[in-house]
């Protein structure tokens, strides 16, 4: 019988701990979430904040190297790094 691959998980709990940790690591994440399009709304869901407060400091570093406030809006820029 022939193994079905698993869909990646993008929000592993062992990837978003070391992302905590590895600056290099962090950036790989980051720019894998960057090519998928996840929203800002979709990766704090995912991180689920309440649960996880420690997590807020990958989805701030993710907004200001993936985001600038220009005006009113929020408009999606290339990275930062």
């Amino acid at each position: 019988m022939e193994k079905i691959p698993l869909p990646p998980n993008y929000f592993a709990m062992d990837d978003l701990v070391k992302m905590t940790k590895d600056w290099n690591f962090k950036i790989d994440k980051f720019e894998e979430w960057y090519l998928k399009q996840f929203s800002v709304a979709h990766i704090r869901e995912e991180l689920n904040l309440k649960r996880n407060p420690g997590f807020e400091s990958i989805l701030l570093d993710y907004i200001n190297l993936y985001f600038e406030v220009q005006g009113k809006g929020r408009q999606t820029t290339t990275p930062h790094c």
